[in-house]
């Protein structure tokens, strides 16, 4: 080992790191991380020669060493950069990481900190080339028995669901669990039977969620291994949807993978013909909705031809707030309601040309603001206007400006701003949307990120939480690394002040790629 940058003299900090990837047995008072502590500790003792001394232990129990989304090794690599330990101790390589690309980056940090890393069963040196083949080595076994073990779980799984066996997960309303299987609940399962059957009846999954609250139908209530309970909430939208889509229900079981549907063992909820009716329904609201989002598109004048002076495109988007729907044209730095701009550029054609707006007339239209006073300037095409009223004459177009190529006329129309978070339209007294509005959903994401980590810090498992949020483990790690970003990043966010063209997935990759605040504001804001 290489402690060379360390005097002989100094105490040598040393930090135990232990994992368990499963969480069976860590119930008992003495459990595989107590096993693996003891035997580091003993490890360090018999160092003490060379001032090794234990600082502390960090733990990650029921936690796979394939990701990097541990709590207790953050905290050490947190403690690693704030130079509070010399080295890190482990029982074996594969306790720190089965991963080789993730072993690889953490070795780089520890050599960026002067740390070494020592494995007290498996022996080997960091600090020289064969000491790193062999880690490489005993990584690359490591790695391919976690496939070949994954690789049998999904052949495992695969055959009993073409048992038609049910093979675990969330328990879904309308059936029990009895030895690993399902089991109608008759009590349950009538409350299925009549969402189904209301759906037929209601015009849309919003007021079917709020008949369901009404009658105070519930989610699935159950305990967890651990003995929480988990469930019992309101049902909403896409709990809704998933319950429609969920085949168990007609005795059928999915497995995803192979995008196959086996006959189950179990009895089914919902005959056929209702399943049917349901589907019909839902593809009807399907496309009903499709077709009046791309009417609603079409129907605001300057689609992609709406500029800022800087040259940036002005893009159609909506928000809503309230149940009401709000429409602009928006970049990052500024948002203008779309059906007062289309309004404005009619009645400004109307007025100057005395003729019906038509599309085709408008080449682009250019946003611009000088001190309190912003205007849009809108470019008509000269050529197609004469096609199109070929009874218009010179005397027509007397005092309007053209372009110096004479290709188009050029119509001005001012507004003002009030205020940053207030705009109004000269004229029509309707304020544009404050900007939070149109961060709604990164301010949301963000929400739930701090959601989530307060239940992880508070004791839930991943597992208990996904359950409880309906929502997949990854999907639980991204919003949990927004609690991560820079708080001058969100609190950028939450005022409004974004780089351009930001999106939530931009910010999903931003806080799973960083955890340095200094590195994370360098990319936000040079995007």
């Amino acid at each position: 080992m290489n402690n060379n940058s360390i005097s002989k003299n100094k105490e040598i900090r040393c930090a135990i790191y232990a994992r368990k990837s499963s969480e069976k047995g860590l119930e008992q008072k003495f459990n595989s991380l107590h096993n693996q502590e003891e035997a580091c500790k003993a490890y360090i003792t018999s160092q003490a020669f060379n001032n090794w001394t234990h600082y502390k232990t960090y733990e990650d129990g029921g936690i796979s060493g394939g990701t990097m989304k541990r709590s207790g090794l953050q905290q050490m690599l947190k403690d690693i950069k704030a130079h509070k330990i010399n080295i890190v101790v482990v029982y074996k390589v594969d306790r720190l990481s089965r991963s080789i690309l993730d072993f690889h980056n953490m070795m780089k940090e520890f050599s960026k900190y002067d740390v070494d890393f020592v494995s007290i069963t498996q022996s080997f040196d960091t600090s020289n080339s064969m000491g790193k083949l062999t880690l490489n080595m005993l990584l690359s076994f490591a790695q391919f028995e976690r496939e070949v073990g994954s690789e049998r779980t999904r052949d495992k799984i695969r055959a009993s669901k073409a048992k038609g066996l049910w093979t675990g997960g969330r328990r879904i309303l309308g059936y029990d669990v009895v030895d690993k299987k399902l089991v109608v609940n008759l009590e349950e399962a009538e409350i299925v039977k009549n969402i189904f059957k209301q759906y037929l009846i209601v015009s849309s999954l919003e007021e079917l969620k709020r008949w369901c609250r009404q009658q105070n139908y519930l989610k699935k209530k159950w305990k967890t291994s651990t003995g929480k309970m988990l469930g019992g909430t309101l049902f909403g939208i896409e709990c809704l949807r998933t319950m429609f889509n969920n085949k168990l229900y007609i005795g059928k079981v999915e497995h995803k993978g192979l995008k196959t549907i086996y006959k189950g063992v179990h009895e089914p909820i919902i005959s056929k013909e209702l399943w049917d009716d349901v589907h019909a329904k839902l593809h009807q609201h399907f496309t009903k909705n499709l077709i009046r989002k791309k009417y609603e598109r079409s129907i605001h004048l300057l689609n992609n031809n709406f500029y800022h002076k800087d040259g940036q495109v002005f893009k159609f988007k909506h928000s809503k707030k309230n149940a009401k729907r709000f429409n602009y044209y928006g970049i990052a730095s500024c948002f203008l309601p779309a059906e007062q701009v289309d309004k404005r550029v009619i009645e400004s054609i109307a007025q100057n040309l005395k003729i019906v707006t038509d599309k085709e007339l408008i080449s682009k239209v250019v946003y611009s603001k000088k001190e309190n006073i912003s205007r849009l300037d809108i470019f008509i095409n000269f050529e197609v206007l004469s096609k199109k009223y070929p009874n218009k004459t010179d005397r027509d177009f007397r005092g309007l400006n053209f372009t110096n190529d004479k290709k188009h006329i050029v119509l001005r129309e001012e507004f003002i701003i009030d205020n940053l978070n207030s705009t109004k339209l000269s004229g029509t007294g309707r304020n544009l949307l404050d900007i939070s509005e149109i961060n709604e959903s990164l301010i949301r994401a963000i929400s739930y990120g701090w959601r989530y980590r307060k239940m992880w810090e508070s004791g839930m498992k991943i597992e208990d939480i996904e359950r409880q949020e309906s929502r997949t483990h990854r999907t639980i790690y991204k919003y949990l690394n927004l609690s991560y970003l820079s708080p001058k990043i969100i609190d950028d966010i939450f005022t409004g002040k974004n780089p351009k063209n930001l999106n939530l997935q931009d910010l999903f990759k931003l806080a799973d790629k960083e955890m340095s605040f200094n590195k994370q504001e360098i990319i936000f804001y040079n995007n």
